[in-house]
């Protein structure tokens, strides 16, 4: 999609996504665990010191999210490269596609529709997962 036509639905789809086949999420199917982490990515601008570049807040983010998912990980299988590469795709398709050409790097309003952006990626994930599991 060229920059000047990516709407805020066409972004927040490729977000779910990848957050579901990725498996970047917690370790249910309940609305927390599917949104923990555009909630980790939320929590980290609202509390942005302007000292922090851009770079620094994607690296720190990925960090929180893959520190995350190993905790939570089964003894079985704990992550690796293949699971921090689908993390720091998520952070940039959402500061580069979201923030960057949606909101054309405003903070305030992007911010202003949190709620919003938040219910409608827990509906794209929601759409997301096979009707198996969500009859689990």
């Amino acid at each position: 999609m060229s920059e000047d036509k990516m709407t805020s639905s066409a972004a927040l789809k490729s977000l779910a996504k990848l957050g579901w086949d990725g498996r970047i999420r917690g370790d249910t199917l309940r609305r927390n665990s599917l949104l923990y982490p555009l909630n980790a990515i939320f929590n980290q601008l609202q509390r942005q010191q302007s000292i922090l570049d851009l770079e620094t807040q994607r690296a720190s983010l990925a960090q929180k999210l893959f520190d995350y998912l190993e905790r939570i990980a089964d003894e079985d299988y704990k992550p690796g490269a293949g699971k921090r590469g689908k993390i720091e795709q998520f952070i940039n398709l959402f500061f580069d596609d979201l923030l960057g050409k949606v909101y054309h790097h405003n903070q305030q309003k992007l911010l202003a529709d949190e709620k919003d952006i938040k219910a409608a990626y827990l509906f794209y994930i929601r759409a997301e997962i096979p009707q198996k599991e969500k009859d689990k």
